[in-house]
Protein backbone atom coordinates (compact mmCIF):
# COMPACT_ATOMS: atom_id res chain seq x y z
CA UNK A 1 0.00 0.00 0.00
CA UNK A 2 2.99 2.38 -0.43
CA UNK A 3 1.36 4.07 -3.39
CA UNK A 4 -1.73 4.83 -1.32
CA UNK A 5 0.43 6.34 1.39
CA UNK A 6 1.86 8.70 -1.23
CA UNK A 7 -1.58 10.25 -1.69
CA UNK A 8 -0.97 12.95 0.91
CA UNK A 9 1.93 14.42 -1.07
CA UNK A 10 0.05 14.24 -4.38
CA UNK A 11 -3.03 15.90 -2.89
CA UNK A 12 -0.87 18.64 -1.46
CA UNK A 13 0.58 19.36 -4.89
CA UNK A 14 -2.73 19.36 -6.73
CA UNK A 15 -4.86 20.74 -3.91
CA UNK A 16 -8.29 19.66 -2.77
CA UNK A 17 -9.92 22.79 -4.00
CA UNK A 18 -13.41 23.23 -5.22
CA UNK A 19 -14.74 25.21 -8.32
CA UNK A 20 -17.35 23.98 -12.31
CA UNK A 21 -19.94 21.48 -12.43
CA UNK A 22 -19.69 18.01 -13.79
CA UNK A 23 -22.29 15.30 -13.64
CA UNK A 24 -21.35 11.64 -13.45
CA UNK A 25 -23.24 10.99 -16.66
CA UNK A 26 -20.51 12.91 -18.49
CA UNK A 27 -17.90 10.26 -17.69
CA UNK A 28 -17.64 6.69 -19.05
CA UNK A 29 -17.64 5.31 -15.49
CA UNK A 30 -20.74 3.19 -14.84
CA UNK A 31 -22.04 4.99 -11.77
CA UNK A 32 -24.98 3.88 -9.63
CA UNK A 33 -26.90 5.90 -7.07
CA UNK A 34 -26.16 5.37 -3.39
CA UNK A 35 -28.69 2.80 -2.16
CA UNK A 36 -29.03 -0.48 -0.29
CA UNK A 37 -29.37 -2.21 -3.66
CA UNK A 38 -26.02 -0.85 -4.84
CA UNK A 39 -24.29 -1.92 -1.64
CA UNK A 40 -25.93 -5.34 -1.78
CA UNK A 41 -24.68 -5.73 -5.35
CA UNK A 42 -21.12 -5.16 -4.16
CA UNK A 43 -21.55 -7.84 -1.53
CA UNK A 44 -23.14 -10.26 -4.01
CA UNK A 45 -20.39 -9.77 -6.62
CA UNK A 46 -17.63 -9.52 -3.98
CA UNK A 47 -16.41 -6.19 -5.35
CA UNK A 48 -15.07 -3.15 -3.55
CA UNK A 49 -17.06 0.08 -3.79
CA UNK A 50 -15.78 3.39 -5.15
CA UNK A 51 -17.89 6.32 -3.92
CA UNK A 52 -17.35 9.74 -5.44
CA UNK A 53 -18.78 12.74 -3.58
CA UNK A 54 -18.89 15.75 -5.88
CA UNK A 55 -20.55 19.16 -6.06
CA UNK A 56 -21.90 21.02 -9.06
CA UNK A 57 -19.77 24.09 -8.38
CA UNK A 58 -16.54 22.14 -7.79
CA UNK A 59 -13.84 22.84 -10.39
CA UNK A 60 -11.44 20.19 -9.08
CA UNK A 61 -14.27 17.68 -9.42
CA UNK A 62 -14.48 18.62 -13.08
CA UNK A 63 -10.71 18.27 -13.41
CA UNK A 64 -10.88 14.84 -11.77
CA UNK A 65 -13.60 13.78 -14.21
CA UNK A 66 -11.65 15.02 -17.23
CA UNK A 67 -8.11 14.02 -16.25
CA UNK A 68 -8.80 10.74 -14.45
CA UNK A 69 -12.28 9.28 -14.82
CA UNK A 70 -12.43 9.92 -18.57
CA UNK A 71 -9.17 8.07 -19.22
CA UNK A 72 -9.81 4.62 -20.71
CA UNK A 73 -7.39 2.81 -18.41
CA UNK A 74 -9.18 4.24 -15.35
CA UNK A 75 -12.83 3.80 -16.32
CA UNK A 76 -12.19 0.33 -17.77
CA UNK A 77 -10.63 -0.82 -14.50
CA UNK A 78 -13.37 0.77 -12.37
CA UNK A 79 -16.17 -0.69 -14.44
CA UNK A 80 -14.66 -4.16 -14.31
CA UNK A 81 -13.50 -4.39 -10.72
CA UNK A 82 -15.64 -1.94 -8.69
CA UNK A 83 -19.20 -1.03 -7.91
CA UNK A 84 -19.11 2.71 -8.61
CA UNK A 85 -21.39 5.14 -6.80
CA UNK A 86 -21.84 8.85 -7.45
CA UNK A 87 -23.16 11.18 -4.72
CA UNK A 88 -24.03 14.84 -5.17
CA UNK A 89 -22.66 16.18 -1.90
CA UNK A 90 -25.11 19.08 -1.89
CA UNK A 91 -28.17 16.91 -2.44
CA UNK A 92 -26.96 14.31 0.07
CA UNK A 93 -25.25 16.58 2.57
CA UNK A 94 -26.37 14.18 5.32
CA UNK A 95 -24.50 11.31 3.67
CA UNK A 96 -21.44 13.49 3.10
CA UNK A 97 -21.38 14.35 6.81
CA UNK A 98 -22.09 10.72 7.69
CA UNK A 99 -18.84 9.70 6.00
CA UNK A 100 -17.10 12.68 7.67
CA UNK A 101 -16.40 14.42 4.37
CA UNK A 102 -13.67 17.01 4.23
CA UNK A 103 -13.56 18.98 0.99
CA UNK A 104 -14.31 18.01 -2.61
CA UNK A 105 -13.99 15.74 -4.47
CA UNK A 106 -14.26 13.35 -1.56
CA UNK A 107 -13.56 9.70 -2.31
CA UNK A 108 -14.49 6.69 -0.20
CA UNK A 109 -13.54 3.06 -0.82
CA UNK A 110 -15.67 0.40 0.84
CA UNK A 111 -15.04 -3.30 1.25
CA UNK A 112 -17.65 -5.61 -0.30
CA UNK A 113 -19.29 -5.87 3.13
CA UNK A 114 -19.87 -2.10 3.14
CA UNK A 115 -17.26 -1.15 5.74
CA UNK A 116 -14.91 1.75 5.04
CA UNK A 117 -11.45 0.72 3.83
CA UNK A 118 -9.96 4.06 2.83
CA UNK A 119 -11.00 7.64 2.09
CA UNK A 120 -9.35 10.87 1.05
CA UNK A 121 -10.06 14.32 -0.35
CA UNK A 122 -8.60 15.80 -3.52
CA UNK A 123 -7.89 15.42 -7.21
CA UNK A 124 -5.52 12.89 -8.72
CA UNK A 125 -4.70 12.53 -12.40
CA UNK A 126 -5.12 9.28 -14.32
CA UNK A 127 -1.85 7.45 -13.60
CA UNK A 128 -1.81 8.27 -9.89
CA UNK A 129 -5.51 7.42 -9.46
CA UNK A 130 -5.15 4.16 -11.39
CA UNK A 131 -2.38 3.12 -9.01
CA UNK A 132 -4.64 3.93 -6.07
CA UNK A 133 -7.63 1.92 -7.28
CA UNK A 134 -5.43 -1.06 -8.14
CA UNK A 135 -3.71 -1.00 -4.76
CA UNK A 136 -6.98 -0.57 -2.90
CA UNK A 137 -8.61 -3.48 -4.71
CA UNK A 138 -5.59 -5.73 -4.25
CA UNK A 139 -5.43 -4.88 -0.56
CA UNK A 140 -9.12 -5.56 -0.03
CA UNK A 141 -9.06 -8.83 -1.97
CA UNK A 142 -6.01 -9.95 0.01
CA UNK A 143 -7.81 -9.19 3.27
CA UNK A 144 -5.31 -6.54 4.32
CA UNK A 145 -6.21 -3.92 6.89
CA UNK A 146 -5.90 -0.35 5.73
CA UNK A 147 -4.08 1.69 8.33
CA UNK A 148 -3.62 5.01 6.55
CA UNK A 149 -6.43 7.53 6.86
CA UNK A 150 -8.35 5.62 9.51
CA UNK A 151 -10.21 7.88 11.93
CA UNK A 152 -10.93 7.15 15.54
CA UNK A 153 -14.33 8.59 16.47
CA UNK A 154 -14.42 11.02 19.38
CA UNK A 155 -15.78 9.27 22.45
CA UNK A 156 -18.33 11.49 24.14
CA UNK A 157 -20.35 10.86 27.27
CA UNK A 158 -22.94 13.63 27.72
CA UNK A 159 -23.46 15.10 31.20
CA UNK A 160 -26.64 14.17 33.06
CA UNK A 161 -27.27 17.71 34.22
CA UNK A 162 -26.28 21.21 33.16
CA UNK A 163 -22.97 22.32 34.59
CA UNK A 164 -22.53 26.10 34.39
CA UNK A 165 -18.80 25.76 34.92
CA UNK A 166 -18.48 23.45 31.91
CA UNK A 167 -20.53 25.80 29.76
CA UNK A 168 -18.34 28.74 30.76
CA UNK A 169 -15.25 26.65 30.05
CA UNK A 170 -16.57 25.84 26.58
CA UNK A 171 -17.24 29.51 25.83
CA UNK A 172 -13.83 30.59 27.19
CA UNK A 173 -12.07 27.84 25.24
CA UNK A 174 -13.80 28.82 22.02
CA UNK A 175 -12.85 32.48 22.43
CA UNK A 176 -9.28 31.65 23.45
CA UNK A 177 -8.77 29.30 20.50
CA UNK A 178 -10.14 31.87 18.07
CA UNK A 179 -8.05 34.77 19.39
CA UNK A 180 -4.88 32.69 19.62
CA UNK A 181 -5.20 31.36 16.08
CA UNK A 182 -5.89 34.53 14.15
CA UNK A 183 -3.02 35.12 11.75
CA UNK A 184 -1.47 38.31 13.15
CA UNK A 185 0.33 39.08 9.87
CA UNK A 186 -2.03 37.97 7.09
CA UNK A 187 -5.25 37.85 9.13
CA UNK A 188 -7.93 35.20 8.86
CA UNK A 189 -8.14 32.20 11.18
CA UNK A 190 -5.15 29.89 10.95
CA UNK A 191 -2.25 29.82 8.53
CA UNK A 192 -3.77 27.63 5.86
CA UNK A 193 -6.92 28.19 3.79
CA UNK A 194 -8.47 31.58 4.45
CA UNK A 195 -12.25 31.81 4.84
CA UNK A 196 -14.75 34.46 5.79
CA UNK A 197 -16.57 32.86 8.73
CA UNK A 198 -19.69 35.00 9.26
CA UNK A 199 -21.08 33.25 12.36
CA UNK A 200 -17.70 33.07 14.09
CA UNK A 201 -16.72 36.64 13.31
CA UNK A 202 -20.10 38.12 14.24
CA UNK A 203 -20.02 36.23 17.53
CA UNK A 204 -16.52 37.47 18.38
CA UNK A 205 -17.12 41.15 17.64
CA UNK A 206 -20.15 41.09 19.95
CA UNK A 207 -18.40 39.67 23.02
CA UNK A 208 -19.27 41.28 26.35
CA UNK A 209 -15.68 41.30 27.58
CA UNK A 210 -14.31 44.64 26.30
CA UNK A 211 -10.66 43.61 26.01
CA UNK A 212 -11.45 40.39 24.11
CA UNK A 213 -14.07 42.14 21.97
CA UNK A 214 -11.61 44.83 20.92
CA UNK A 215 -8.93 42.27 20.11
CA UNK A 216 -11.43 40.23 18.11
CA UNK A 217 -12.59 43.34 16.27
CA UNK A 218 -9.03 44.18 15.17
CA UNK A 219 -8.49 40.67 13.83
CA UNK A 220 -11.88 40.42 12.12
CA UNK A 221 -11.58 43.91 10.64
CA UNK A 222 -8.13 43.07 9.26
CA UNK A 223 -9.50 39.81 7.88
CA UNK A 224 -12.26 41.57 5.96
CA UNK A 225 -9.78 44.14 4.64
CA UNK A 226 -7.79 41.23 3.19
CA UNK A 227 -10.94 39.62 1.83
CA UNK A 228 -12.03 42.82 0.09
CA UNK A 229 -8.58 43.03 -1.50
CA UNK A 230 -8.17 39.36 -2.45
CA UNK A 231 -11.41 37.36 -2.58
CA UNK A 232 -13.89 40.07 -3.60
CA UNK A 233 -15.03 40.54 -7.19
CA UNK A 234 -14.81 44.31 -7.79
CA UNK A 235 -16.40 44.05 -11.22
CA UNK A 236 -19.72 42.36 -10.43
CA UNK A 237 -19.63 42.24 -6.65
CA UNK A 238 -19.71 39.15 -4.46
CA UNK A 239 -17.06 37.26 -2.53
CA UNK A 240 -15.42 34.04 -3.67
CA UNK A 241 -15.70 31.06 -1.35
CA UNK A 242 -12.17 31.12 0.05
CA UNK A 243 -8.46 31.46 -0.74
CA UNK A 244 -6.25 28.43 -0.53
CA UNK A 245 -3.19 29.75 1.27
CA UNK A 246 -2.04 31.96 4.08
CA UNK A 247 -1.48 35.08 1.97
CA UNK A 248 -4.97 34.94 0.43
CA UNK A 249 -3.63 34.04 -3.01
CA UNK A 250 -5.45 31.75 -5.46
CA UNK A 251 -9.12 32.35 -4.69
CA UNK A 252 -11.60 29.56 -5.25
CA UNK A 253 -13.95 31.44 -7.47
CA UNK A 254 -17.35 29.95 -6.68
CA UNK A 255 -19.79 32.39 -5.11
CA UNK A 256 -22.11 30.90 -2.49
CA UNK A 257 -25.33 32.72 -1.61
CA UNK A 258 -25.21 32.03 2.13
CA UNK A 259 -21.56 33.05 2.50
CA UNK A 260 -22.18 36.29 0.60
CA UNK A 261 -25.32 37.12 2.57
CA UNK A 262 -23.39 36.56 5.80
CA UNK A 263 -20.48 38.67 4.57
CA UNK A 264 -22.83 41.56 3.74
CA UNK A 265 -24.16 41.48 7.31
CA UNK A 266 -20.64 41.26 8.73
CA UNK A 267 -19.38 44.18 6.64
CA UNK A 268 -22.28 46.37 7.76
CA UNK A 269 -21.61 45.50 11.41
CA UNK A 270 -17.92 46.35 11.08
CA UNK A 271 -18.68 49.55 9.18
CA UNK A 272 -21.03 50.68 11.96
CA UNK A 273 -18.26 50.36 14.55
CA UNK A 274 -15.42 51.69 12.38
CA UNK A 275 -16.67 53.30 9.15
CA UNK A 276 -14.99 52.17 5.95
CA UNK A 277 -16.07 53.34 2.48
CA UNK A 278 -14.55 50.15 1.06
CA UNK A 279 -16.63 47.95 3.37
CA UNK A 280 -19.82 49.81 2.63
CA UNK A 281 -19.24 49.71 -1.12
CA UNK A 282 -18.39 45.99 -1.05
CA UNK A 283 -21.48 45.21 1.05
CA UNK A 284 -23.83 47.15 -1.22
CA UNK A 285 -22.29 45.80 -4.43
CA UNK A 286 -22.46 42.26 -3.09
CA UNK A 287 -26.13 42.68 -2.22
CA UNK A 288 -26.63 44.05 -5.73
CA UNK A 289 -24.82 41.02 -7.18
CA UNK A 290 -27.13 38.68 -5.30
CA UNK A 291 -30.22 40.52 -6.51
CA UNK A 292 -29.09 40.61 -10.13
CA UNK A 293 -27.32 37.26 -10.55
CA UNK A 294 -28.57 34.88 -7.88
CA UNK A 295 -32.22 35.87 -7.72
CA UNK A 296 -34.39 33.80 -10.07
CA UNK A 297 -37.30 36.01 -11.09
CA UNK A 298 -39.36 33.13 -12.49
CA UNK A 299 -39.16 31.17 -9.26
CA UNK A 300 -39.12 34.19 -6.99
CA UNK A 301 -36.23 33.06 -4.81
CA UNK A 302 -32.47 33.27 -4.40
CA UNK A 303 -30.46 30.47 -6.02
CA UNK A 304 -27.72 28.76 -4.05
CA UNK A 305 -24.48 29.47 -5.92
CA UNK A 306 -22.61 30.52 -9.02
CA UNK A 307 -19.85 28.13 -10.05
CA UNK A 308 -16.25 29.16 -10.54
CA UNK A 309 -14.46 30.05 -13.73
CA UNK A 310 -11.05 31.56 -13.13
CA UNK A 311 -10.61 32.76 -16.72
CA UNK A 312 -13.92 34.64 -16.55
CA UNK A 313 -13.24 36.37 -13.25
CA UNK A 314 -9.84 37.59 -14.43
CA UNK A 315 -11.55 39.57 -17.21
CA UNK A 316 -12.46 43.24 -16.95
CA UNK A 317 -15.98 44.60 -17.35
CA UNK A 318 -15.92 44.94 -21.14
CA UNK A 319 -14.47 41.51 -21.79
CA UNK A 320 -16.89 39.82 -19.39
CA UNK A 321 -19.74 41.12 -21.53
CA UNK A 322 -18.34 39.07 -24.43
CA UNK A 323 -17.64 35.93 -22.37
CA UNK A 324 -19.92 33.16 -21.20
CA UNK A 325 -20.96 33.59 -17.58
CA UNK A 326 -20.08 30.85 -15.08
CA UNK A 327 -22.87 28.39 -14.37
CA UNK A 328 -25.55 29.55 -11.93
CA UNK A 329 -27.22 26.75 -10.01
CA UNK A 330 -30.62 25.50 -11.10
CA UNK A 331 -31.19 24.21 -7.59
CA UNK A 332 -32.39 26.04 -4.51
CA UNK A 333 -31.22 24.18 -1.40
CA UNK A 334 -33.52 24.72 1.55
CA UNK A 335 -30.83 25.15 4.18
CA UNK A 336 -28.69 27.42 1.97
CA UNK A 337 -31.68 29.63 1.20
CA UNK A 338 -32.73 29.67 4.86
CA UNK A 339 -29.28 30.75 6.05
CA UNK A 340 -29.13 33.40 3.31
CA UNK A 341 -32.55 34.75 4.31
CA UNK A 342 -31.60 34.87 7.99
CA UNK A 343 -28.55 37.01 7.18
CA UNK A 344 -30.49 39.18 4.73
CA UNK A 345 -33.25 39.81 7.23
CA UNK A 346 -30.67 40.90 9.80
CA UNK A 347 -29.10 43.20 7.18
CA UNK A 348 -32.33 45.17 6.61
CA UNK A 349 -31.49 47.46 9.52
CA UNK A 350 -28.40 48.59 7.58
CA UNK A 351 -29.47 48.20 3.96
CA UNK A 352 -32.61 50.10 2.99
CA UNK A 353 -32.86 49.17 -0.70
CA UNK A 354 -36.60 48.42 -1.22
CA UNK A 355 -35.78 45.93 -3.99
CA UNK A 356 -33.60 43.97 -1.58
CA UNK A 357 -36.43 43.69 0.94
CA UNK A 358 -38.89 42.83 -1.84
CA UNK A 359 -36.74 39.91 -3.00
CA UNK A 360 -36.30 38.70 0.59
CA UNK A 361 -40.07 38.70 1.04
CA UNK A 362 -40.56 36.90 -2.28
CA UNK A 363 -38.07 34.22 -1.27
CA UNK A 364 -39.80 33.78 2.08
CA UNK A 365 -43.11 33.44 0.31
CA UNK A 366 -41.62 30.87 -2.06
CA UNK A 367 -40.30 28.62 0.70
CA UNK A 368 -43.41 29.23 2.82
CA UNK A 369 -45.58 27.54 0.20
CA UNK A 370 -43.50 24.39 0.57
CA UNK A 371 -43.48 24.45 4.38
CA UNK A 372 -47.20 25.17 4.64
CA UNK A 373 -47.95 21.80 3.04
CA UNK A 374 -46.36 20.02 5.98
CA UNK A 375 -43.29 18.67 4.20
CA UNK A 376 -39.75 20.01 4.05
CA UNK A 377 -37.69 19.10 0.99
CA UNK A 378 -33.98 19.15 0.33
CA UNK A 379 -34.03 21.29 -2.79
CA UNK A 380 -36.11 22.84 -5.54
CA UNK A 381 -35.20 22.26 -9.19
CA UNK A 382 -35.92 25.32 -11.30
CA UNK A 383 -35.55 23.14 -14.41
CA UNK A 384 -38.12 20.58 -13.23
CA UNK A 385 -40.16 23.18 -11.34
CA UNK A 386 -40.67 21.02 -8.29
CA UNK A 387 -39.28 20.17 -4.87
CA UNK A 388 -37.21 16.99 -4.61
CA UNK A 389 -35.79 14.72 -1.88
CA UNK A 390 -36.79 14.64 1.77
CA UNK A 391 -35.29 17.43 3.79
CA UNK A 392 -32.40 16.79 6.15
CA UNK A 393 -32.16 17.97 9.75
CA UNK A 394 -30.17 20.93 8.44
CA UNK A 395 -33.07 21.95 6.19
CA UNK A 396 -35.60 21.76 9.04
CA UNK A 397 -33.40 23.53 11.58
CA UNK A 398 -32.39 26.48 9.43
CA UNK A 399 -35.80 26.89 7.84
CA UNK A 400 -37.49 27.08 11.24
CA UNK A 401 -34.89 29.64 12.35
CA UNK A 402 -35.32 31.75 9.19
CA UNK A 403 -39.07 31.83 9.84
CA UNK A 404 -38.74 32.86 13.48
CA UNK A 405 -36.38 35.68 12.49
CA UNK A 406 -38.83 36.73 9.77
CA UNK A 407 -41.57 36.80 12.41
CA UNK A 408 -39.48 38.99 14.67
CA UNK A 409 -38.10 41.37 12.02
CA UNK A 410 -41.09 41.63 9.67
CA UNK A 411 -43.68 41.34 12.46
CA UNK A 412 -45.71 38.80 10.50
CA UNK A 413 -47.41 36.12 12.65
CA UNK A 414 -47.61 33.74 9.67
CA UNK A 415 -43.91 33.06 10.06
CA UNK A 416 -44.28 32.13 13.72
CA UNK A 417 -46.84 29.49 12.75
CA UNK A 418 -44.57 28.18 9.97
CA UNK A 419 -41.57 28.02 12.29
CA UNK A 420 -43.54 25.93 14.78
CA UNK A 421 -44.85 23.73 11.98
CA UNK A 422 -41.37 22.98 10.64
CA UNK A 423 -40.12 22.22 14.14
CA UNK A 424 -42.93 19.74 14.68
CA UNK A 425 -41.92 17.95 11.49
CA UNK A 426 -38.31 17.91 12.65
CA UNK A 427 -39.37 16.43 15.97
CA UNK A 428 -41.29 13.65 14.23
CA UNK A 429 -38.39 12.70 12.00
CA UNK A 430 -35.21 13.45 13.92
CA UNK A 431 -35.84 13.68 17.65
CA UNK A 432 -34.26 10.91 19.72
CA UNK A 433 -36.19 10.67 23.00
CA UNK A 434 -33.57 8.47 24.62
CA UNK A 435 -30.76 10.97 24.12
CA UNK A 436 -32.91 14.09 24.22
CA UNK A 437 -31.47 15.65 21.04
CA UNK A 438 -32.14 15.78 17.31
CA UNK A 439 -30.12 13.26 15.30
CA UNK A 440 -29.69 12.87 11.56
CA UNK A 441 -28.11 9.47 10.80
CA UNK A 442 -28.32 8.42 7.13
CA UNK A 443 -28.15 4.69 6.48
CA UNK A 444 -26.88 4.06 10.00
CA UNK A 445 -23.75 6.20 9.63
CA UNK A 446 -22.29 7.87 12.69
CA UNK A 447 -23.07 11.52 12.08
CA UNK A 448 -20.40 14.07 12.92
CA UNK A 449 -20.85 15.29 16.47
CA UNK A 450 -20.11 18.88 15.42
CA UNK A 451 -22.88 18.67 12.82
CA UNK A 452 -25.27 17.67 15.61
CA UNK A 453 -23.99 20.48 17.84
CA UNK A 454 -24.67 23.08 15.16
CA UNK A 455 -28.17 21.94 14.25
CA UNK A 456 -29.33 21.31 17.81
CA UNK A 457 -27.99 24.77 18.61
CA UNK A 458 -30.03 26.27 15.77
CA UNK A 459 -33.18 24.50 16.98
CA UNK A 460 -32.55 25.77 20.51
CA UNK A 461 -32.12 29.32 19.18
CA UNK A 462 -35.40 29.00 17.33
CA UNK A 463 -37.27 27.89 20.44
CA UNK A 464 -35.62 30.55 22.59
CA UNK A 465 -36.60 33.22 20.04
CA UNK A 466 -40.29 32.44 20.31
CA UNK A 467 -42.60 34.64 22.40
CA UNK A 468 -42.72 33.43 25.99
CA UNK A 469 -46.45 32.84 25.84
CA UNK A 470 -45.86 30.45 22.90
CA UNK A 471 -43.45 28.26 24.87
CA UNK A 472 -44.88 25.17 26.53
CA UNK A 473 -43.32 22.86 29.10
CA UNK A 474 -42.34 20.33 26.48
CA UNK A 475 -40.36 22.88 24.51
CA UNK A 476 -38.68 24.20 27.65
CA UNK A 477 -37.65 20.67 28.52
CA UNK A 478 -36.38 20.17 24.98
CA UNK A 479 -34.08 23.19 25.21
CA UNK A 480 -32.80 22.04 28.60
CA UNK A 481 -32.02 18.56 27.27
CA UNK A 482 -30.11 19.94 24.28
CA UNK A 483 -28.09 22.42 26.33
CA UNK A 484 -27.32 19.68 28.85
CA UNK A 485 -26.31 17.08 26.27
CA UNK A 486 -23.63 19.18 24.59
CA UNK A 487 -22.39 21.09 27.64
CA UNK A 488 -19.41 18.77 28.06
CA UNK A 489 -18.10 19.09 24.53
CA UNK A 490 -15.03 21.15 25.42
CA UNK A 491 -12.60 18.26 24.86
CA UNK A 492 -13.80 17.83 21.27
CA UNK A 493 -13.21 21.51 20.57
CA UNK A 494 -9.70 21.28 22.04
CA UNK A 495 -8.96 18.17 19.98
CA UNK A 496 -10.11 19.79 16.73
CA UNK A 497 -7.46 22.51 16.95
CA UNK A 498 -4.58 20.12 16.26
CA UNK A 499 -3.21 20.01 12.71
CA UNK A 500 -5.93 22.26 11.31
CA UNK A 501 -5.85 23.53 7.73
CA UNK A 502 -9.42 24.78 7.47
CA UNK A 503 -11.07 26.50 10.42
CA UNK A 504 -14.60 26.22 9.04
CA UNK A 505 -15.48 23.88 11.91
CA UNK A 506 -15.58 26.92 14.24
CA UNK A 507 -18.87 27.94 12.62
CA UNK A 508 -20.58 24.82 13.96
CA UNK A 509 -20.17 25.78 17.63
CA UNK A 510 -21.64 29.28 17.46
CA UNK A 511 -25.39 28.47 17.38
CA UNK A 512 -25.00 26.28 20.45
CA UNK A 513 -22.92 28.89 22.31
CA UNK A 514 -25.50 31.59 21.52
CA UNK A 515 -28.34 29.34 22.65
CA UNK A 516 -26.53 28.39 25.87
CA UNK A 517 -25.95 32.06 26.68
CA UNK A 518 -29.62 32.84 26.11
CA UNK A 519 -30.66 29.92 28.30
CA UNK A 520 -28.12 30.47 31.07
CA UNK A 521 -26.42 33.87 30.78
CA UNK A 522 -22.68 33.34 31.07
CA UNK A 523 -20.46 35.94 32.76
Amino acid sequence: MNKVCAVALILFLYGAAPVLAFEHKETPVSFLEYSKESLNLAKKENKPVFILFSAQWCNWCKVFAEKALSEESVYTYLNKHYINIFVDADVRSDLYSGFHGRGWPFIVFLKPDGSVYYKYTGTLYADAFLNIIKDVRNGIMAGKAMETGKEEPFQYTPPKKIDNAKLKLLKDTYIRIALENFDKEEYGLGKGDKYILPETFLYLIRLKDKEKREAAFRYVYGTLEKAVQRTYDPVEGGFFRYAENRSWQTPHYEKMADVNAGTVLLLHNLNTIKPSPDFRKAAEKTASYMMSKLFDAKTGAFLSFQAADESYYLLDTDNRKKAKEPLISEKIYTDHLSVSLYYMLESLKYFKDPDYEKKIRQSLKFVSKMAAKGAVYRYYSTAKKRWLNKGSLSDHAYLSYAFIRAFSILNDPEYLLLSKKVLREAQKRFYDKRQGIFIDKPEGKDMELEYQIELNGVISLTLLSMPKNEMDKGQSALIKDIITYFSGINDLLEERTWNVNSWRFMERYVPYLKAAEMYIPLN
